[in-house]
């Protein structure tokens, strides 16, 4: 928990890199609130069958990757299964001062 602010930095900062050209602003805004807010990310590292695993390169956070499995799964695959939901890296040059 003690990531949240982190993780909600570089959640923002990687979707809007990735997604923001595609989308207006009002509803990358709206997105970005639903899925990346502390209380939504709190929710998910909460969850004991979601797991976050950060990415760091030259003690920079560079991104991270999220795996589900069990009942965290976005689409049930069963018991033995594992879902990669998120691998978010942001490019080098826009990571300076995250983390």
């Amino acid at each position: 928990m003690a990531d949240l602010p982190q993780l909600e930095e570089i959640s923002r900062a990687t979707f809007t890199d990735t997604f923001g050209q595609y989308n207006s602003q009002a509803d990358l805004e709206k997105y970005l609130v639903r899925s990346y807010s502390q209380p939504q990310l709190h929710s998910e590292l909460a969850n004991p069958d979601s797991e976050f695993f950060f990415i760091f390169e030259d003690d920079e956070l560079a991104g991270y990757l999220k795996i589900n499995i069990l009942d965290s799964q976005t689409e049930k695959m069963g018991e033995a299964s594992l879902e990669v939901q998120r691998i978010y890296v942001l490019p080098a040059h826009k990571r300076h001062g995250l983390g």
